[in-house]
């Protein structure tokens, strides 16, 4: 189960500069994801950074159209994952950072009904029934709002290898699962 805070809502067009800005100030700090996670929508929301440190549950975004266009920034999906994001529900995800949020181990979500963004608040918190139901075939699951009493619908547009992906918390630890079950497949040597 997937259950935790709606930390940010953000409109349509939320670029991956919006989320990891470019430029002097984080530059210095892009080998080191501890630190440039600090700069996490520092342009959009000042006290993310810290908000998302102290939340002890999995994190969710939610989105607009077209969130993380522009360059493919994969410090954009890396800082996410650090600072605890889990899920995100978006109208729409930019293809490059979809798969960029999908190799770090993010689940990406897209409402069935794009008007049921509106019942969605910053801080609302949310949670999953069941998902061990998310797989290639199940192409609907529902959203609890534990704050406003509702449930929504979600679609899943994901591949059965990119819900494994996911399931392993990531593209190098689901490869690192494939190489050890090959090893293991060849025996001991």
């Amino acid at each position: 189960m997937i259950e935790g805070p709606a930390l940010l809502k953000l409109e349509d067009n939320v670029s991956t500069d919006d989320i990891i800005p470019g430029g002097a100030d984080a530059l210095p700090y892009w080998s080191n994801v501890p630190e440039l996670s600090r700069f996490a929508f520092s342009n959009v929301d000042e006290s993310f950074y810290q908000r998302a440190l102290s939340t002890k549950e999995d994190i969710f975004l939610i989105a607009g159209n077209s969130l993380g266009h522009g360059s493919s920034r994969e410090h954009a999906s890396i800082t996410l994952r650090y600072l605890g994001v889990r899920c995100v529900i978006a109208k729409s995800v930019a293809g490059l950072y979809r798969k960029n949020l999908i190799d770090h181990g993010i689940l990406i979500l897209t409402f069935c009904n794009p008007s049921d963004f509106d019942a969605f608040s910053k801080d609302d918190q949310l949670q999953f029934y069941d998902l061990s139901s998310c797989t290639g075939g199940n192409k609907m699951l529902e959203l609890r709002n534990v704050t406003k009493g509702i449930k929504i619908w979600l679609e899943n547009d994901l591949s059965q290898e990119e819900i494994e992906i996911i399931k392993f918390g990531g593209r190098i630890n689901y490869i690192k699962g494939l190489l050890r079950r090959s090893l293991e497949d060849m025996g001991s040597f």
